[in-house]
């Protein structure tokens, strides 16, 4: 399985890393983590990032992230 580091997730989705944080405080999302030494990264894998494309698109359209997580995380369940 392939797993992404917060930037490289910014990236794709065109927002700041500090959107992705805010998302995980609010419980709207949840990446592992991976201890780097010192350091503790957030990663995600490809389900989480196909979700977090999903809630993108929503929120995109207007709608508020909260609502863009849950429709996005039901819509990924279905295709499971």
């Amino acid at each position: 399985m392939k797993y992404y580091g917060i930037n490289a997730v910014a990236h794709d989705l065109k927002v700041h890393p500090s959107s992705l944080r805010r998302w995980e405080e609010k419980a709207l999302i949840f990446p592992d983590r991976l201890q780097m030494g010192k350091s503790t990264l957030r990663i995600y894998d490809e389900e989480a990032l196909q979700v977090l494309r999903l809630a993108k698109e929503f929120m995109d359209a207007g709608m508020n992230a909260k609502e863009a997580f849950e429709k996005a995380n039901k819509e990924e369940q279905c295709h499971v």
